[in-house]
């Protein structure tokens, strides 16, 4: 008997073998980890449509036009509450007010991270997200530019404002969308260091302030574009 044939057979099979069982395990892992993310996706569809925020997405849109002018000037989020508690109404009529409009702004945001980061199904991100946040972005955007007025800060919602423009300009449903993401993502990260850098300077007596970079949408896509989507 050739026991070096045999030897080579054995450990042929205990390669293929090997081979096998990663694959199997790549397989479940993978399994696994599209199951979390389809609960994740059906926990966020189940946020976005909740009663409460619909409504607020809705009456925003209906009292788009003086929003939108309160937008081109006002730095006054008291201003803004006052506006809404007097206008918007939720569910059994109740007031709406600015911190509930920033809270389910917050969410939203948050899904865009989820969404910039790939922890979510693509198709789901193409067939649901796309349109939905398309439509939140036209009724949450003038509450949004007041507030980074008010505060100075030109990154607050970015990573939304990202995500909507990657849906606007077609770029989420290409074949690079993964690179557009991490373009996005990188453009972000370089404006929160600029603005951190130029708050420390700020609080410093103007001692390292750094020049504001440009808005995340400015390129490929400008924001008028999709604030009128």
């Amino acid at each position: 008997m050739d026991w070096n044939a045999v030897s080579a057979i054995s450990s042929l099979v205990a390669t293929v073998s090997v081979i096998i069982a990663l694959a199997i395990a790549l397989r479940q892992l993978r399994e696994s980890s599209i199951g979390r993310k389809g609960q994740s996706a059906l926990a966020l569809i189940g946020d976005l449509q909740s009663s409460q925020v619909r409504l607020i997405r809705d009456e925003l849109l209906v009292h788009s036009n003086r929003l939108n002018k309160l937008a081109e000037s006002c730095t006054d989020l008291g201003e803004v509450d006052s506006y809404l508690r007097a206008n918007l109404r939720g569910l059994d009529k109740s007031e709406v007010t600015l911190v509930e409009v920033r809270r389910a702004m917050a969410s939203l945001e948050f899904i865009a991270v989820l969404c910039l980061h790939n922890s979510m199904p693509i198709q789901f991100e193409r067939a649901y997200l796309g349109p939905t946040l398309l439509r939140y972005w036209q009724s949450f955007r003038p509450v949004v530019m007041i507030v980074r007025r008010s505060r100075g800060d030109a990154i607050y919602l970015q990573h939304l404002e990202a995500v909507v423009g990657l849906i606007a300009s077609g770029m989420l449903f290409s074949p690079g969308h993964r690179r557009h993401k991490r373009n996005a993502v990188a453009r972000i990260v370089g404006q929160s260091r600029a603005g951190a850098i130029r708050r420390a300077g700020l609080a410093l007596g103007g001692y390292g302030a750094v020049k504001s970079d440009p808005p995340i949408l400015e390129a490929p896509f400008r924001e008028k574009e999709v604030g009128s989507l």
